[in-house]
């Protein structure tokens, strides 16, 4: 694997990793950088860990500012 590869590899991870790691922290802050650095990784080429990264992460965003601060 060429070193673009492994590098747009780990920016879809990263990015995934900080998505599922908003549902239990932070979600506002954690959300935004995991749907920030998931556009990254898909212009990098990691389109499916992207792509997800950026719908768990509008999804703990959307929680985290109309849901949560009702309970």
């Amino acid at each position: 694997m060429s070193e673009d590869g492994m590098v747009s590899r780990f920016y879809g991870w990263a990015s995934l990793f900080l998505a599922v790691l908003s549902l239990f922290f932070l979600p506002v802050l954690l959300g935004a950088s995991a749907i920030v650095l998931g556009l990254i990784a898909r212009g990098k080429g990691a389109g499916t860990t992207g792509a997800w990264a950026i719908g768990i992460g509008a999804v703990s965003l959307i929680l985290g500012l109309f849901v949560f601060p009702f309970f």
